[in-house]
């Protein structure tokens, strides 16, 4: 992603886009300590009780095929890079937090809740391809598309910075409750 940053935009604008994120007392204090949460495997996931944000990111996981190993080592040595390591280890958590699937319709909705949160530069450049493709591919999804990117953008401004919020140590706790504790709201609600 750090990659992906640099391409989507110059470096001067990835500081400028960051410099809002470090300000967050939060962020800033999580930066400086370089906190990183030690996520439980998948197995102990599955030990979360029924109901929770933990067993519903293992369903998620089970239920998808999806592999917690599969991002990089993290690198916590710049904001830039604390922020990509931050972004690529919540990523698959925000979609159950979100309820957006990882299909090319949830992973769009997601992104858009992201630029909704930061306007993350790749973030826009996802969202933005995406929907040429639907346009291209099939342009009778298109509104449909484009309404629940819309939505989760919407819901992405109402939450609080996930980027900002230790979400990860919530994950014995109920979901709902932790929906409610970071404003998302219900899809379709807005």
């Amino acid at each position: 992603m750090t990659e992906a940053f640099h391409k989507s935009a110059e470096p001067q604008d990835v500081e400028k886009l960051l410099r809002p994120l470090m300000e967050i007392p939060a962020m800033k204090q999580a930066y400086e300590e370089r906190y990183w949460y030690q996520v439980p495997s998948l197995e102990e996931l599955r030990g979360f009780p029924e109901g929770s944000f933990g067993r519903a990111a293992a369903e998620f996981f089970d239920r998808w095929g999806l592999d917690l190993d599969f991002y990089p080592e993290p690198d916590l040595s710049t904001p830039e890079s604390y922020v990509t390591s931050r972004v690529y280890q919540a990523h698959d958590f925000w979609h159950v937090l979100t309820g957006y699937d990882p299909s090319l319709e949830g992973e769009l909705a997601v992104q858009a809740f992201a630029v909704g949160q930061n306007t993350l530069p790749i973030a826009v450049v996802i969202v933005g391809g995406g929907l040429v493709n639907f346009i291209q591919n099939s342009p009778e999804r298109a509104m449909e598309i484009m309404t629940i990117v819309t939505e989760a953008f919407q819901r992405g401004k109402a939450a609080k910075n996930f980027l900002a919020v230790p979400i990860l140590e919530r994950l014995a706790e109920p979901l709902e409750n932790v929906r409610r504790d970071l404003g998302i709201k219900p899809r379709g609600a807005l």
